[in-house]
């Protein structure tokens, strides 16, 4: 697991369960917060690539990016896409301002690859289930709570 806890804007929590990345983002993201995501998020699914993955984003407690952020996030989105991630479940309540954000964001280009917005986790949990990732509803707590 991954975390970079001790910023005081943007954070996150990445883990990997199986053939599935948890992402936890909070707060509010620079683009300075999403270099340092971007290295220990390529880190984290080092040993994932060689084969399909899914990618599960708990964005609860996000609280947006700047929008110089845009792009650093779209060129990850590319090589994760180029290393094996055929999915990704959003998570998050109701909020057409993240969801407007998100769109811009996570621009989808490839028509092998799902991404889907879910309020409840264990609604992503099986979906993701359904699409072949073995995934416990338990996994989507951030080990760092433990």
């Amino acid at each position: 697991m991954t975390s970079n806890k001790a910023l005081k804007k943007g954070t996150y929590s990445l883990w990997v369960k199986g053939a599935v990345l948890f992402d936890v983002p909070t707060g509010s993201w620079s683009a300075a917060t999403v270099t340092r995501y971007t290295q220990d998020f390529k880190k984290c699914v080092r040993g994932l690539i060689d084969k399909p993955w899914a990618h599960i984003l708990l964005l609860e407690n996000w609280g947006l990016a700047e929008p110089a952020a845009q792009e650093p996030i779209a060129n990850l989105t590319d090589w994760a896409y180029a290393n094996n991630n055929r999915c990704a479940a959003l998570v998050y309540p109701p909020d057409p301002l993240k969801r407007y954000v998100i769109d811009k964001f996570l621009v989808v280009k490839h028509s092998d690859f799902d991404l889907q917005h879910f309020v409840d986790p264990t609604e992503a949990v099986a979906w993701l289930n359904g699409k072949g990732y073995a995934v416990n509803p338990r996994d989507v707590e951030d080990p760092e709570l433990d």
